[in-house]
């Protein structure tokens, strides 16, 4: 059954890759990052969180319920068909959390659940922030206060097999052979409802999980806005750690740790967009030049080392100040190019014409067309509808 929810998760991951693909398709010619190796790039990354998670959630102590993950994952699933960020365990954990407290209904061990998002979010935060695969998307974005300018959507998720520590109440630890001692301190979440660490029997269980990770970088590179995802990440995973301890002694902070793990994860997600707006915009019109938004996967451009960010003054020394005279200045030359990029001059010998060749994205001007419109949603999720509905808009003849 483990085997069928990550496979269920990796197939998932690799229909958000083929979407994304498809996008990128319908706006540059071609994908940008490739559906099969974004898939098993994910996977790799999940299976190297996974044995991280799984040390921790032993070495500490936080076990779960029999049927925990038998209410957990279902109700991941549901929430999954109503939006796909919501297949994130924290959403589900504290739907089954404020039930067992209202209802005494599901039997769910609710600080061993706090504790389980909790590291699942620490492992997400490293990845988050460690993954060298940025896989973005850069995008015309229309904002209130700056007009059109350039940014990146980022959407990843990972599949993430675990082992988990069971507790089984009413069994005493030396019923079962090979048992193995732990320390007085050890669970660091003990069961609660009366079952005592010494009166428990603890099994380790394989388990499935899913990470998820959406934002929109306007104000700063993609990887640097990851850099501080990460750091927030890892923050609410520390705040929440400590209320799964704090509630496996006293259930009343079973009440904010419900609160905060569903309320904090989607204050991240709405900061993360919120924020963006209202900074400075960074891929924007540069002055005397055209700054780089992007470059095309196995271009020329990547190929000579242009990267996003970098500005283009002059075309076989031709001042360039805007991106129609640097579409022009491309596209008449022919077989060489000297590009004046940021101060150095780059070469290029093989050079057969127009700017899409060369594989350059340029930084929208402040009046051109946008692929997505932020002035009139919430920022954070705005794209992702937006994404779904451009790719049903590209397939009508």
């Amino acid at each position: 059954m483990v085997g069928y929810f990550f496979w269920l998760v990796a197939l998932f991951v690799y229909w958000q890759a083929r979407r994304a693909a498809g996008l990128e398709a319908a706006l540059y010619g071609r994908p940008l990052n490739p559906p099969l190796r974004r898939t098993l790039t994910a996977i790799g990354y999940g299976a190297v969180a996974g044995i991280a998670g799984t040390l921790l959630i032993t070495l500490l102590g936080i076990p779960l319920g029999t049927t925990d993950i038998l209410y957990v994952w279902p109700l991941a699933l549901l929430l999954l068909l109503i939006d796909p960020r919501l297949l994130c365990f924290a959403y589900a954990g504290s739907a089954l959390i404020f039930a067992k407290l209202i209802f005494g209904w599901p039997p769910v061990h609710a600080a061993g659940l706090l504790g389980l998002v909790a590291v699942l979010h620490l492992v997400e935060g490293v990845l988050v922030g460690l993954d060298p695969e940025k896989i973005v998307t850069p995008l015309y974005v229309r904002t209130k206060e700056h007009g059109t300018v350039g940014g990146f959507f980022v959407q990843r998720f990972w599949p993430v097999p675990l082992v988990i520590v069971l507790f089984v109440p009413g069994l005493h630890a030396g019923a079962a052979a090979g048992n193995i001692p732990t320390p007085a301190w050890w669970p660091l979440v003990p069961p609660v409802a009366g079952a005592l660490a010494s009166s428990a029997l603890y099994v380790l269980l394989p388990i499935a999980a899913g990470l998820g990770y959406a934002d929109i970088a306007l104000t700063r590179p993609a990887g640097r806005k990851s850099g501080t995802t990460s750091l927030l990440l890892l923050l609410y995973s520390s705040v929440l750690l400590v209320l799964a301890v704090l509630g496996s002694h006293d259930p009343a902070w079973l009440w904010l740790g419900a609160l905060f793990a569903a309320g904090a994860h989607e204050l991240l997600a709405r900061h993360g967009g919120g924020s963006e707006l209202r900074g400075k915009p960074y891929f924007t019109k540069a002055e005397g030049g055209v700054r780089i938004l992007d470059v095309l996967p196995d271009s020329p451009a990547q190929r000579l080392g242009l990267k996003s960010g970098q500005v283009i003054a002059a075309v076989n020394g031709a001042p360039v100040t805007d991106r129609a005279g640097l579409a022009e200045a491309v596209g008449s030359a022919s077989f060489f190019l000297a590009l004046d990029v940021d101060g150095r001059e780059v070469e290029w010998n093989r050079h057969r014409g127009g700017l899409g060749d060369l594989g350059v994205i340029p930084v929208p001007e402040p009046e051109d067309p946008a692929h997505a419109d932020m002035t009139r949603r919430r920022p954070a999720l705005a794209v992702v509808g937006w994404l779904e509905r451009l790719r049903l808009r590209r397939m009508r003849p």
